[in-house]
């Protein structure tokens, strides 16, 4: 009997790096790394776009939001700290619709996404997880 399940198109749960991108001075990922975990792929497109449909608000904090690919992200900052993607997670979490701007995508997200910093320690201890195999193209991402 032959597997013939596809093991490196790995859609669930789907990660993604998201790192902080100063537009000042263009260094990218010095500081707040994080790693999105989405329940599905689908889910992972529902949050992104939703986060690139928040970053073009009025009262943003999160902006210039680019996915280099779907499993890898940048952003930068208007006000706050790096630390706002965090709290735009717990805000959705929490049903703080009004702390995002009542996004479609970022309510649908509630419950399929989790955040976590990636330790970026002094001294170079980066132990970051090994992420498994999947699609990461944007060829059926539509942005927000």
């Amino acid at each position: 009997m032959t597997d013939t399940k596809d093991y490196w198109n790995h859609d669930a749960p789907f990660y993604a790096h998201w790192t902080f991108q100063r537009s000042s001075d263009g260094v990218t990922g010095k500081w707040f790394r994080f790693l999105v975990t989405a329940a599905s792929r689908e889910d992972a497109k529902t949050f992104f776009r939703g986060v690139e449909k928040y970053a073009k608000t009025k009262d943003a904090n999160i902006v210039s939001v680019k996915a280099i690919n779907l499993a890898w992200w940048t952003y930068d900052i208007s006000g706050g700290s790096g630390w706002n993607p965090m709290y735009l997670v717990q805000n959705i979490d929490q049903m703080k619709a009004s702390q995002y701007g009542d996004i479609d995508e970022l309510r649908d997200s509630r419950g399929k996404i989790l955040v976590s910093i990636l330790n970026d320690a002094d001294g170079g201890s980066r132990s970051w997880p090994i992420l498994p195999a999947q699609n990461v193209s944007l060829s059926d991402y539509q942005h927000g």
